[in-house]
């Protein structure tokens, strides 16, 4: 077992957590787990409805399907990673 790796991914699964707990309208995260089975641990993540099909290529707010040939990065989005920001730090500082 690498603790640095080990740590890493244990802190992935806490930041999904984290943005979760924020109960936002219109924030959506994946299901999330880590996995440790024969001596590796994995993160795991579900598979966003349709994205294999290529049915919701519309539905795709901000990133890319394509490896970066197209980048989509809609207003909405970027507003509530905004507030997410804030209200994480602020949940981080105490405040």
């Amino acid at each position: 077992m690498h603790v640095t790796r080990h740590t890493h991914q244990s802190a992935d699964l806490q930041g999904v957590a984290s943005f979760e707990r924020l109960e936002l309208e219109g924030l959506c995260t994946l299901g999330t787990t880590v996995v440790d089975y024969c001596g590796y641990r994995v993160v795991c993540q579900t598979v966003i409805p349709g994205l294999l099909q290529r049915e919701q290529d519309s539905a795709v707010v901000y990133g890319s399907i394509d490896s970066g040939k197209n980048v989509n990065s809609e207003e909405k989005f970027v507003k509530l990673v905004s507030v997410c920001v804030v209200l994480v730090t602020s949940a981080l500082m105490g405040l």
